[in-house]
């Protein structure tokens, strides 16, 4: 790995540990990505079901948290 890969994986622990606090649940890290991906998919239903295997109706209590204050970044 070189050093600028390990420095980004340290990064990346260091924000889900901010984030998810120090001991994480599993069910903890797969909302956090169903959030992220919400976001990254722009709120798309369908890509988030067929990305995860959720129902449309679990892709879209993703989706509907999107405006939501907690979730902006500055």
């Amino acid at each position: 790995m070189t050093a600028s890969g390990a420095d980004a994986n340290a990064a990346s622990h260091r924000r889900s540990h901010l984030h998810l606090g120090p001991h994480p649940t599993t069910r903890a890290l797969r909302n956090d990505r169903l959030l992220r991906e919400a976001q990254a998919a722009d709120g798309d239903v369908k890509r988030l079901g067929g990305l995860f295997g959720i129902s449309p109706r679990t892709a879209r209590r993703f989706t509907q948290t999107l405006g939501h204050p907690d979730l902006q970044h500055p």
